[in-house]
């Protein structure tokens, strides 16, 4: 739906830049600071979001006495179709967000604010996804007999840890860490990845 405003890294958003790959958007994204690169990791490795477009729309506002330009920081799209324009800010710098806000409810588009509050808010949580995430970048399709063989397992057993799957199975860590991330990032299961980090006290179940 959207495609991302080009900016040069030199500009002054360059501050911390990034470039990565993104497996959901199948693309490389470009972010200007350690914060939107936080908040990407939580997008891109939640199942739920279908797409999402980093910088989608530059929006002309009155500020000051004066017109001036504001980016809106994310676009969202979700599997159930609801569609978010998101602003990504550190808490000591809020300014305009409320005039963003005006402007989406007018055009009826939902509007949200996230900070460095809530998207580190579980540092055990984000460190888990920047864990999985290249696992996912590495290998797009993996293994279908460890996929096979681990679904099969879960699907009689409620609960089960990442070191239980390992003897159980007699899998290599790696192997059962990757089709387990695949398998997360896909939907198929979920774990207490905002619990325990991940290693063999990990625990994953089958989604219904």
């Amino acid at each position: 739906m959207y495609k991302p405003i080009a900016i040069k890294r030199s500009s002054k958003f360059g501050n911390n830049y990034w470039e990565a790959y993104s497996p959901k958007l199948k693309r490389n994204i470009y972010l200007f600071s350690d914060l939107e690169y936080d908040f990407w990791i939580l997008v891109e490795t939640n199942p739920l979001i279908e797409m999402f477009c980093e910088r989608p729309l530059e929006i002309e506002i009155f500020s000051e006495g004066k017109i001036k330009k504001v980016m809106i920081s994310m676009w969202l799209k979700w599997l159930n179709s609801k569609e978010e324009y998101v602003s990504i800010r550190y808490s000591s710098s809020l300014k305009d967000v409320n005039t963003l806000q005006i402007w989406c409810n007018k055009l009826g588009k939902n509007f949200v604010l996230k900070t460095e509050k809530e998207i580190r808010e579980n540092k055990i949580f984000l460190d888990n996804m920047k864990t999985l995430l290249p696992y996912i970048s590495n290998r797009l399709t993996p293994i279908e007999t460890d996929i096979h063989m681990i679904k099969k397992f879960l699907y009689d057993h409620e609960k089960c840890s990442l070191c239980s799957l390992e003897k159980l199975l007699n899998m290599e860590s790696s192997r059962v860490r990757e089709a387990i991330f695949w398998l997360y990032y896909h939907g198929t299961i979920s774990a207490n990845f905002d619990k325990a980090l991940v290693g063999p006290n990990l625990e994953v179940w089958l989604n219904d």
